[in-house]
């Protein structure tokens, strides 16, 4: 009886071992976690830190004496050039992506005259950003400033539980539940097997856009988002520098059949606040709309982090708006 459970614990660990090298050579699940020794915590906001390096989502990831991410250590800029300055999360910063496979460093790789500062670090939302952009004034001959928009940015996901489609749903109820969280929170960092049965079993980005939606849906005012964006243009303005803002979707909105008044709503109101506050924006939420394979554009099972195409896209039409 001892001999068959060790037997069949054997078995099991030689299957497990193999499906992981086999879904991972075959890029059929991105794990998602963030090595703690690349991060700063102070005062209870966080940053990335200087000088540092670390794994996201599977990705060596390396920062500068700023903390912003660059392709290796001891990256130099050059202080005679002019410079494009990156604001945004962790789809900007390109998580689970070879910084030159990003499209700041597909950028940075092919347009030479100018330095590309990326400042972007996950998690943050669009009142990081405004505390935060002041620091640019330490950065010589900025000319323009990109933000890249993500719909969840106008709220903070962790005190946002109330919005969530149905707290009494299966997947609310496992997050309540401590011990599991913990689980997930290492399993997620450690196994493709678990995260391509995840997101079998339970569409994330579908998940995740209808708890992002229901944000949408639910405000009727946004004053404090408004606060934050006005924000963001007095300090470009008084710096006489361009802010950009760029919008991208969910992947969930560019399925099939998705791409609709319904599915972009939020959108709609995030230009419409844009509009009226005469911010310069661009939406792509079209181009990818339009691609022949949109999912491919993401990681996978990922509501919004952008795949080696996914980038390439926005590089491709980034680079067009810098060399205008």
């Amino acid at each position: 009886m001892k001999k068959t459970i060790i037997l069949n614990i054997i078995f099991l660990t030689i299957l497990i071992v193999f499906l992981e090298l086999i879904i991972n050579f075959f890029n059929l699940s991105q794990i998602m976690g963030i090595d703690s020794k690349i991060v700063l915590k102070n005062e209870g906001n966080f940053s990335l830190k200087k000088n540092s390096n670390g794994k996201i989502f599977g990705e060596e990831v390396y920062t500068d004496e700023y903390g912003f991410r660059v392709p290796a250590k001891k990256y130099k800029y050059y202080k005679n050039k002019s410079s494009i300055f990156f604001i945004g999360d962790s789809t900007t910063l390109g998580n689970g992506i070879k910084e030159n496979f990003t499209f700041v460093g597909k950028l940075r790789n092919k347009i030479e005259k100018f330095n590309f500062y990326n400042s972007s670090v996950f998690g943050y939302q669009i009142f990081h950003h405004s505390e935060n952009l002041n620091m640019v004034e330490q950065f010589p001959n900025i000319i323009k400033i990109f933000y890249v928009f993500t719909l969840n940015d106008v709220f903070d996901v962790e005190k946002s539980n109330k919005n969530k489609i149905n707290d009494k749903d299966l997947i609310s109820k496992i997050k309540n539940i401590n011990t599991l969280v913990k689980v997930n929170e290492f399993l997620r960092n450690k196994s493709h097997t678990y995260m391509l049965m995840k997101g079998l079993i339970s569409d994330p980005s579908k998940r995740y856009f209808q708890y992002v939606n229901k944000y949408y849906e639910k405000k009727n005012e946004y004053n404090l988002e408004i606060s934050y964006f006005s924000k963001l243009k007095k300090i470009s303005n008084s710096k006489k520098m361009d802010l950009n803002i760029i919008i991208l979707p969910y992947e969930f909105q560019t399925r099939v059949g998705n791409c609709n008044e319904k599915n972009l709503k939020p959108q709609k109101i995030i230009k419409k606040l844009l509009k009226s506050m005469n911010i310069v924006f661009i939406d792509y939420t079209q181009e990818f709309c339009r691609h022949k394979n949109p999912k491919s554009l993401f990681l996978k099972f990922d509501p919004m982090h952008l795949s080696e195409k996914g980038h390439h896209l926005v590089y491709e039409l980034l680079s067009k708006k810098i060399l205008e």
